[in-house]
């Protein structure tokens, strides 16, 4: 099947897929290289074949992803990726997307900030039933990133996000929701958390944070699209890419590592904080607000785990939480001191899980918090 690449209704590249496997071929032809996504070209004038074929593969709904196999097995499809052309890879993320070759379809009438979608295939990964024989794959589902549980639906207007939670406690969604609090309490932008339930079981729910006019980009992307210097770190890359499109980013990173830092978040990577740009100019405007905090909170670990939690493993920039913090410089640390201000609303949403987590739990949850802000305090007033 031959394709055309549309960056809203630029013609941005021609290529084919394998209608077997939804695998791009081998025949790619750019048609604009300053609309091409992130980190699919070399220096702004190459096309990077393979950086092409992974976007297109990751932009997908992965195999990893909880429910998929409710979702494949019914409609006889083996690889996600063959989703990809039926829901013309169209995204509440950003506004790629790709129409048969040749058409006249327009981004106004497909996308979906301003257009319904199907809630099908959404439904089908939470194990509903679905008349698959008539089934719409004009669906934003097919582009979700991530393994937990979760869907897009359309709330008052709103195009919401709600996503599950794993293992025995399905700690995520409340973790979202105090990770919310937390960031409130520091003043950090963030996206807010609700939690919700859903036959018996709780989930998050946030709207989303991009609107068709703006998208999101993440730090993956930037960092492959503007090359690398063997020497240099992540972080240090990280800060000169976005120094080069004129943002300063060094504020952004304090703020998220000390949070994460706060919350013992440990899956920060580098596909879940980036940049929002401008969908029509492609003006870089700055940092995305902080979202996806679910694993965070000793979310995994055993209650009695919980004191082990010092030398834990953690993400992008370091191997540990105590290594990291110290990338932090120009930190107000009396901004740590509402969070244990909103210790309250905290106990409040873990009230929320009701039996689902023990009352040890609980209290484990708001004392690591206590502990965490209050070394944070510590490391960060001794920074220079």
């Amino acid at each position: 099947m031959r394709l055309t690449l549309m960056h809203r209704n630029v013609e941005v590249a021609e290529f084919d897929v394998d209608d077997a496997t939804g695998i791009v071929g081998k025949d790619v032809k750019v048609l604009d290289y300053s609309h091409m996504p992130p980190g699919t070209v070399l220096k702004q004038q190459f096309l990077d074949r393979h950086g092409f074929s992974q976007w297109w593969v990751n932009r997908c709904i992965p195999i990893s992803r909880t429910g998929i196999r409710d979702l494949l097995d019914p409609l006889g499809i083996s690889y996600p990726t063959q989703l990809l052309t039926k829901s013309m890879g169209l995204s509440l993320s950003d506004s790629y997307w790709v129409r048969e070759h040749p058409s006249d379809s327009r981004w106004e009438d497909v996308n979906f900030f301003e257009n319904s979608f199907s809630e099908d295939i959404g439904l089908l990964l939470f194990g509903q039933q679905v008349d698959t024989e008539h089934m719409s794959f004009s669906s934003p589902d097919v582009t979700s990133e991530g393994n937990l549980r979760k869907r897009w639906t359309i709330v008052d207007g709103r195009r919401c996000l709600i996503k599950g939670g794993s293992g025995p406690y399905k700690q995520e969604p409340f973790n979202e929701a105090i990770a919310s609090e937390i960031c409130r309490a520091m003043n950090i932008p963030h996206v807010d958390y609700d939690v919700i339930w859903i036959d018996g079981f709780p989930y998050s729910m946030c709207e989303d944070f991009v609107d068709g006019r703006t998208e999101y980009i993440p730090a993956s992307h930037i960092l492959q699209a503007y090359g690398s210097r063997g020497s240099e770190s992540i972080y240090d890359k990280y800060v000169r890419v976005c120094s080069l499109l004129d943002i300063d980013i060094v504020p952004f990173l304090n703020e998220m590592i000390t949070l994460d830092y706060v919350i013992a978040n440990d899956d920060r990577h580098l596909n879940n904080f980036g940049l929002l740009r401008d969908a029509e100019t492609l003006e870089w405007l700055g940092p995305a607000p902080l979202y996806d905090c679910g694993s965070s909170l000793g979310n995994g670990l055993l209650t009695s785990e919980f004191p082990t939690m010092a030398g834990k493993r953690c993400k992008p920039f370091k191997g540990t939480f105590e290594e990291q913090i110290r990338l932090v410089r120009d930190f107000d640390v009396s901004r740590l001191d509402g969070v244990l201000d909103a210790l309250l609303d905290v106990e409040r949403i873990l009230d929320m899980a009701g039996d689902r987590l023990e009352g040890d739990r609980t209290a484990a949850i708001t004392s690591l918090i206590t502990d965490r802000v209050g070394s944070a305090h510590k490391v960060l007033s001794r920074a220079p």
